[in-house]
């Protein structure tokens, strides 16, 4: 290979003098210490019109600088015209890669653990840029919005289950119903986060769908809900429970004498709100052999104003029902 001098700028001419002329075109395209890489384009005028030739060479660089040629591709004017096309089309490769990111797998075959993974990270993408309606139909995207729902109850069911075969604090439950207000009922809307005198810890506030507030008041599941009275053959609130009724009546009296007020710096209109108390378990309820607890629990809340008690297994098994109920498994659990 000779060695040439990139310093040396080359115009050529060849043939006769007017036709056709040939020009010689140089461009380094990678300058490294030890490589260089060179493109040569001819462009010969014809009568007839233009032809472009290119060469991509390649030089090594020897200590005391001299350039040795070690490559040589030679393109005719087919595959230069061909090159010169992919070259132009390389905006829209870019605008294809920033707007389509999605893949077609179609196998009869079932999915391996890479497939898997990949789909997966299709879905998360499509979600994150909020254009899972490119991947998926708009039918699809419903059903499987309903699916990912339907996982994150059932995690939430799980977590809550071990929770209780646990030591958690009335803040560690607070900050799971704030993240699972859904298990109060479809008829709630979000929590708020609104700073009133009488709220204290354990204390959350649910948005109904009509807009309006409900309190509910978090209590420990160890928590006593009901003792028996063995002299009258009857149950009766225990002093945790009673402390809670009697908290949520001033709460219910306090938002009532205060919503105004509520409502013009919190933005929350309490206009009669309810209160739901949560506390302790009742899996061993059973109505039987004199357990009448379920009973007592239903008359009680029967006699409340606007109060409601409800257990924590109560609220499991609500939660339980609604999970089976929208995979189309009836009420049984």
């Amino acid at each position: 290979m000779p060695v040439v001098n990139f310093n040396d700028k080359m115009f050529v001419k060849a043939g006769a003098v007017g036709f056709p002329q040939e020009e010689l075109l140089e461009e380094i395209i990678h300058d490294g210490k030890k490589v260089k890489k060179q493109a040569q384009l001819t462009v010969i005028h014809h009568k007839s019109g233009v032809q472009c030739r290119l060469a991509l060479n390649e030089f090594t660089v020897d200590k005391d600088g001299t350039l040795t040629q070690t490559g040589h591709i030679p393109l005719n004017e087919e595959a230069t015209d061909k090159l010169f096309k992919y070259l132009l089309s390389k905006d829209k490769f870019s605008e294809i890669a920033h707007t389509t990111f999605y893949t077609v797998v179609e196998s009869i075959a079932p999915l391996d653990k890479q497939a898997i993974e990949q789909l997966a990270n299709l879905i998360r993408r499509a979600v994150r840029n909020k254009q899972i309606v490119n991947v998926l139909p708009s039918d699809v995207v419903t059903n499987f919005s309903a699916v990912v729902h339907q996982i994150r109850y059932k995690k939430a069911i799980t977590e809550l289950e071990t929770m209780l075969g646990a030591k958690h604090n009335e803040k560690e439950y607070e900050s799971w119903f704030l993240e699972n207000h859904w298990i109060f009922g479809t008829e709630y809307l979000q929590t708020e986060d609104v700073k009133i005198g009488w709220r204290t810890s354990g204390d959350i506030i649910l948005t109904s769908v009509d807009g309006y507030q409900d309190i509910v008041e978090l209590k420990l599941p160890t928590e006593e809900v009901l003792l028996r009275d063995d002299s009258h053959d009857n149950w009766y609130p225990s002093a945790g429970l009673s402390k809670a009724i009697s908290q949520a009546t001033k709460y219910i009296q306090e938002s009532e004498d205060t919503r105004t007020i509520i409502e013009s710096k919190e933005g929350v209109p309490f206009l009669k709100p309810r209160a739901k108390i949560v506390i302790g378990r009742s899996l061993s309820w059973t109505n039987n052999d004199g357990d009448k607890r379920l009973d007592c629990l239903r008359k009680l809340n029967a006699q409340l104003h606007n109060i409601q008690i409800m257990t924590y297994d109560h609220l499991l098994k609500c939660a339980r029902m609604m999970v089976h109920y929208y995979e189309g498994e009836g009420s049984t659990i």
